[in-house]
């Protein structure tokens, strides 16, 4: 087979959409959970003889993609969104859920609270426990909630705003099911802070289970392919969220609590109401005496990948008959993800500084097994005229005004989608590999690929984790790269520069 040159000019618009944001409606549903009634006593519906149910929510809205095995979570207002395919994203999608009590609890006089938190103990493991003393299922002195694997945490899905979890394969809100498991609070340590952690780690591969429950963190040693996203994050910190609810400004709205606590400050007169606030103000936590008052916690989750997605448009004539087999992005791959740890700020990723080509798949329903799989990006011909008959108006248009036919008029407005989408680590720049191939006039298969260099001219000058990006691919057919291109993003004003090495350039917008 003969190698050649494909693309004369190879790039790129991008088009960045900043999808995490705040969240205007933090509990979508509350109606359906809402334990309290009525102030100033707040009695509970269900306490399970005492005991109070825990309420877990997501910031649903930081969802914008899960690759492997579930395709990405789509925006559902825009059209062309299939509402069933993405509702069985939601479902297949695990997130795993440890809670942890937060650091050293000096109201107490119980010795085991005024030492930190021993992320070792466990309340839910099953089988393969590291460790059959360590176990915290009566005080919950260490450990709140796990799953039934030791290495792991509760098994969670998303369910309209909360993360609903599933226990021995049960969703335990279903009412019609008996003798299942309910999620609860201490029952001793009522008034105990506790952490929340969340993560969705798909079918990304782990290389220390057996040690990844440390006395000081929860991390895995990761290695990505480019095909799963990856979010891990906590409970927004309650004295934080309290401040932010308590504030004079227009931000105040913004605090998970906001209408909670506004609620009970309406009612701060009434002594009782003033102690309960005070109380949990001094609290400063997530535990079984706030969640009387409706106070639950909310998980922060965030991206730890940008998402990036691939178009061609040819560019020329000679474009015709051309067939992409493989896109691809140097990346990083290699990393540590801490999902839980002491130190709020080390709950996120650390990428090792090795790269290696992570390629675009495709996302397929397997209809045998109801589920949806991801598989190799199948080869892809760009699409040339939507319709022959685009060129024939042009020229008549050309005829008509007695000029020169244009018999090498193409479809500009022609894009082909490539794959389902590329997850890769944030950096400032990657190199892009694109592969091709053709069948030439007498027959042959000819082939060749192009790599080039990927940044962005405008601050902040990085692929954002969280992101999503759109890269658009001019091709021009069988002559040599020999440009350089810029093309302003579209959220974040940023470029995209691809560097070629003649120096040349061209700019379309």
């Amino acid at each position: 087979m003969t190698r050649i040159k494909v693309v004369k000019t190879l790039i790129a618009t991008l088009m960045a959409a900043v999808v995490l944001g705040a969240c205007s409606e933090y509990y979508p549903n509350i109606g359906s959970y809402d334990y309290t009634h009525g102030l100033p006593e707040i009695s509970n519906q269900e306490t399970g003889g005492g005991r109070i149910p825990i309420v877990l929510y997501i910031n649903e809205q930081s969802i914008f993609g899960l690759t492997r095995g579930v395709g990405a979570f789509e925006d559902t207002t825009k059209s062309g969104v299939d509402d069933a395919i993405n509702a069985m994203r939601v479902t297949q999608s695990p997130f795993y859920v440890f809670a942890f009590r937060d650091s050293v609890y000096q109201e107490s006089d119980k010795p085991e609270l005024k030492s930190e938190p021993d992320f070792r103990y466990w309340v839910y493991a099953k089988d393969h426990i590291a460790n059959r003393l360590l176990v915290d299922t009566v005080n919950n002195f260490n450990c709140l909630l796990d799953g039934e694997d030791y290495y792991y945490g509760l098994q969670t899905h998303v369910n309209s705003g909360e993360l609903a979890p599933y226990y021995d394969g049960k969703d335990y809100r279903e009412d019609t099911l008996k003798n299942y498991n309910r999620f609860y609070y201490s029952p001793i340590n009522t008034k105990v802070p506790y952490n929340f952690f969340a993560y969705h780690l798909d079918d990304i591969i782990t290389e220390n289970l057996s040690t990844a429950r440390q006395t000081d963190r929860v991390a895995y040693k990761i290695k990505i392919d480019g095909s799963q996203d990856l979010m891990c994050g906590m409970s927004y910190n309650l004295r934080e969220q309290i401040t932010l609810a308590e504030s004079k400004t227009a931000e105040a709205q913004k605090s998970i609590i906001y209408q909670t606590w506004k609620s009970l400050k309406d009612n701060a007169k009434d002594n009782t109401v003033a102690a309960i606030i005070d109380t949990i103000r001094t609290i400063g936590g997530y535990c079984s005496y706030a969640s009387q008052y409706n106070i639950h916690p909310t998980i922060d989750i965030e991206h730890k990948l940008a998402r990036m997605k691939f178009e061609c448009i040819p560019a020329h004539h000679n474009a015709k008959g051309i067939k992409v087999t493989r896109v691809g992005v140097k990346s990083r791959y290699k990393g540590t993800l801490t999902v839980a740890s002491r130190k709020r700020e080390e709950v996120g990723v650390v990428w090792n500084d090795i790269d290696t080509l992570l390629c675009m798949q495709d996302i397929k329903m397997d209809t045998v097994n109801n589920k949806l799989v991801s598989d190799s990006m199948a080869t892809t011909e760009i699409k040339y005229y939507s319709n022959d008959s685009i060129v024939i108006e042009r020229n008549n248009k050309l005829r008509e005004q007695g000029k020169q036919l244009d018999e090498d008029a193409w479809d500009e407005s022609t894009v082909t989608p490539l794959g389902s989408s590329l997850m890769v680590v944030p950096a400032d720049s990657y190199v892009l590999r694109m592969d091709f191939e053709m069948t030439g006039s007498d027959g042959s298969k000819k082939t060749g690929h192009t790599e080039v260099p990927l940044s962005l001219q405008k601050a902040p000058q990085t692929f954002l984790a969280g992101n999503e990006y759109t890269v658009r691919v001019m091709v021009y057919g069988l002559q040599e790269i020999q440009t350089t291109i810029r093309i302003p993003s579209r959220i974040q004003g940023g470029e995209v520069l691809i560097d070629t090495d003649d120096g040349e350039t061209e700019i379309y917008y």
